[in-house]
């Protein structure tokens, strides 16, 4: 019954999700469980790849979204993935990394924190 709500409704219970299993919950400790597994088998088959002929180097794999911030899923996952993985919180849109590519550079402080009060801003304007 839920599943008819589609993704939207889906995520929109995620919260809740990890407000039980920081109380506790089995259930939601399970979904957590489950879906960290899921997420680390990804992160292990990249970096099976990336590091098939290096496997000293270190791969880096870059979170986003809410779901990774602290007490989400986060500590689930790393916990789960190979030693030599390092997990990134990106603390910027995905849209950040197409902008720095097309300067050439990672840019100054000045610059990021002018993009992201740019992206805010037509954040708000798209969502109000």
């Amino acid at each position: 019954m839920i599943y008819r709500g589609g993704k939207r409704l889906i995520a929109s219970l995620a919260p809740l999700v990890f407000a039980a299993a920081a109380g506790g919950d089995a259930v939601s400790c399970g979904i957590i469980a489950r879906n960290a597994e899921h997420l680390a088998g990804l992160v292990r088959a990249a970096d099976g790849i990336l590091r098939r002929d290096d496997p000293d180097a270190v791969c880096r794999v870059v979170l986003g979204g809410g779901l990774f911030a602290d007490g989400g899923i986060y500590p689930a996952l790393a916990e789960r993935v190979p030693r030599g993985v390092e997990l990134i919180r990106a603390d910027v849109p995905p849209v950040y990394g197409a902008f720095c590519e097309a300067t050439g550079d990672e840019p100054s402080p000045d610059v990021r924190g002018r993009f992201m009060a740019d992206y805010a801003a037509a954040a708000a304007e798209n969502n109000g």
